[in-house]
């Protein structure tokens, strides 16, 4: 009776001891899931210090791997809108869903003009049948890439030629994603 009347008090000792390392490094898991600082846990629990080590060292592995994302961001941003060409991004139903600087000064219009447009809109009728026909092969997967030359008209109403090469952007199982268009005046 003496040894179970004693058992219960240190019973309750040890689990507050483990308790509180614990939830510490509970609350150190959901930081990290946050994307804050982990610092270290120290609690004097070798395993629970342990844990709250690899937590810390994946905080920062983390952080230093979103800092150079958005480094490597940041310089496609600059390269896409600092491109002497225009670079619009399409969707399967080829409407524009990302547009360049430079393809918005080749046509005179503006990006809000542009984005959810078909990309042959401002295209010449002769030159836009061929030009969707061969998206729509793209679209289908009958070809990953290709190059046309198009006449089209600037919203000022004068006209241009250029050169446009399609991408497609494929899936891991080779779905199209959407399009990649390099316009060349």
């Amino acid at each position: 009776a003496v040894l179970f009347t004693l058992s219960f008090p240190l019973a309750v000792w040890f689990g507050r001891r483990i308790a509180s390392p614990v939830a510490a490094i509970s609350r150190a898991a959901q930081r990290l899931g946050k994307g804050e600082t982990v610092p270290m846990v120290a609690t004097g629990l070798v395993e629970i210090d342990q844990v709250g080590g690899e937590l810390a060292a994946a905080s920062t592995e983390l952080q230093s791997r979103e800092a150079a994302l958005r480094q490597s961001e940041s310089r496609l941003r600059a390269t896409h809108e600092n491109a002497a060409v225009g670079i619009v991004e399409v969707d399967q139903e080829g409407r524009f869903v990302s547009v360049n600087e430079a393809r918005c000064k080749l046509t005179g219009h503006t990006r809000e003009e542009l984005i959810g447009n078909h990309f042959g809109f401002s295209t010449n009728r002769p030159d836009l049948v061929r030009d969707v026909e061969l998206f729509q092969q793209q679209v289908a997967g009958e070809r990953d890439a290709y190059t046309v030359e198009n006449q089209f008209t600037r919203k000022d109403g004068t006209g241009g030629w250029v050169r446009v090469s399609c991408t497609a952007v494929r899936d891991a199982s080779g779905k199209f994603l959407y399009a990649v268009r390099i316009v060349e005046d």
